[in-house]
């Protein structure tokens, strides 16, 4: 059994994406008072990926994990945080993730929470430069906000199918686009 206290130090990792940033001020909050109950990683995925690993989405950190099939080891870690091995910035940059499934030839598909619009993201991780570069972008039109749920997957053709769940507090429907 994998526990991210294991591999992520919520006392010594010195920088978290924004949302990780948060969920690391309330950890320390919430460890030094009565209230334990409290999620610091918010692991919502988890993805076998044969002959390489297991991929973890850690929403409360705005970061992925791939760890070693036997979930002893940290293999890589994307985000913001500059502790990460494929470190995003500017428009790669992703906030409370959901359903990221590994595409191959170091390609993810990802739900982005966003801060006021949800977006699918596709990265292109480049191992020599360690970084985290957009292939591609989905907005819906019009924009939606969906910070609890989404899936994206990917289907015949080279193309994706996303679902977004943006509600009671938005005024559209649960949501299901193609691109």
């Amino acid at each position: 059994v994998w526990d991210a206290f294991d591999s992520l130090s919520p006392v010594t990792m010195p920088q978290w994406g924004r949302t990780g940033q948060k969920s690391l001020d309330k950890f320390h909050a919430v460890w030094n008072g009565p209230d334990l109950d409290y999620d610091f990683d918010h692991a919502n995925t988890l993805e076998i990926v044969p002959g390489v690993g297991h991929l973890v989405s850690l929403k409360n950190l705005d970061m992925l994990v791939m760890m070693d099939e036997r979930f002893r080891q940290v293999l890589w870690t994307v985000g913001a945080g500059e502790g990460n091995t494929f470190r995003t910035a500017g428009s790669s940059i992703f906030y409370q993730q959901h359903h990221a499934p590994y595409l191959g030839s170091n390609r993810l598909l990802l739900v982005d929470s966003g801060v006021e619009t949800t977006r699918i993201l596709e990265l292109s991780l480049d191992p020599q430069a360690g970084t985290a570069a957009v292939a591609r972008d989905f907005r819906a039109d019009p924009p939606l906000y969906a910070p609890t749920r989404g899936s994206a997957f990917l289907v015949d053709g080279g193309k994706s199918l996303v679902a977004f769940y943006v509600g009671r507090d938005n005024t559209r429907q649960p949501t299901a686009s193609r691109i």
